[in-house]
């Protein structure tokens, strides 16, 4: 009787992660800031024919926030997220690099106010430069309250000023490709008209 070789088993799938994030209010700016530090890990058996290997995967991650209410005519509010992965086969380690980054500023004077917002996006991957993406979106808007109470409130806005084009992307795993878009509507302008009762 002959019998066949046998197929080493896999051994499991492991995943391990953590955060820590801290909030401090700055008294002397009246602000509020934000800070955090994530990590993550993970390891996957797979098979290639008879023979066993493991993906490992290791990821960390920054955010960064601040709250500003040192004045009631300026308002400031930033966020950013940083994210640093190492994704290793039998075959190749791959690193990849992707940084958002908004930010928004609200100015009120009197009766007239206004609003800038800007999206910043960056990612990077060391298989190919060709995956390589920068993107930004810009908006603008500004008004005029009515009334005694300014309780009628009208504006006018730009999305996406700069009109940068969608991208897409393609990404390839161990055995797999993705490819991946992000559309927007593109650049538009608005009227609008807001009674507070």
């Amino acid at each position: 009787m002959r019998s066949s070789p046998r197929r080493p088993t896999s051994g499991g799938n492991y995943n391990l992660g953590g955060r820590v994030s801290y909030s401090q209010q700055i008294n002397p700016l009246r602000s509020t800031l934000n800070v955090s530090v994530n990590y993550g890990f993970s390891q996957t058996p797979y098979f290639t024919g008879e023979d066993l290997f493991h993906s490992v995967r290791h990821s960390l991650g920054f955010g960064f926030g601040f709250d500003s209410g040192f004045s009631s005519k300026v308002k400031l509010n930033i966020r950013s997220n940083t994210s640093m992965s190492s994704y290793t086969t039998q075959k190749e380690t791959a690193q990849e690099l992707r940084e958002q980054l908004t930010a928004r500023v609200d100015l009120r004077f009197g009766k007239y106010f206004g609003s800038v917002g800007t999206l910043y996006e960056f990612y990077c991957n060391s298989r190919s430069h060709a995956l390589t993406r920068h993107n930004v979106i810009l908006n603008a808007s500004a008004g005029r309250k009515f009334g005694k109470e300014n309780r009628l409130g009208l504006s006018a806005g730009v999305i996406d000023i700069l009109n940068r084009p969608d991208y897409t992307t393609t990404s390839f795993d161990t055995d797999y490709i993705v490819t991946s878009s992000t559309s927007y509507l593109g650049r538009y302008g608005y009227l609008r008209v807001a009674y507070t009762f």
